[in-house]
């Protein structure tokens, strides 16, 4: 060190003055207000997400569900499918009823029919989400020839 003396600093140049905080601090804010509205974004696009991850699940049981039905024998029902959805469900025939048959055209003692399903899936806050497909029914009948 050669000697040399800084010169002192008065008060007024030791630091920053309030009114540049004031001014630093107003600014850090505007540019945070932009952060945390895309935080608030965030969050509700991951709520969305995950809602309409449960319902994809539920809706893949429900189908399952109505799929796997004697629907001929139940055309009206309820289900509790577990992790708070219910499902509900109403069918109509569509069309008439056809005799089943084996491949060379032998009639079977069972008859058939597709049936409308119109279901609703409904959350454990009661949030209804309706479904609809067409399912087959079967029904016994008597055997060939009334035996």
């Amino acid at each position: 060190m050669s000697g040399t003396v800084l010169p002192e600093m008065t008060d007024r140049e030791a630091g920053f003055s309030l009114l540049e905080t004031i001014a630093a601090l107003a600014i850090l804010s505007m540019a945070m207000v932009p952060l945390l509205a895309l935080q608030f974004q965030l969050a509700s696009g991951a709520a969305k997400l995950e809602r309409q991850s449960e319902l994809s699940r539920a809706t893949s049981v429900a189908r399952v569900t109505l799929s796997s039905l004697d629907i001929a024998d139940e055309p009206t029902g309820y289900r509790d499918l577990g992790a708070g959805w219910q499902l509900t469900w109403t069918s109509e025939p569509l069309g008439t009823q056809q005799p089943a048959r084996y491949g060379l055209g032998i009639t079977t003692r069972y008859r058939s029919q597709i049936y409308r399903v119109s279901a609703n899936l409904v959350d454990r806050s009661n949030r209804a989400t309706p479904l609809s497909l067409n399912v087959l029914g079967v029904v016994e009948t008597t055997p060939y020839g009334g035996e």
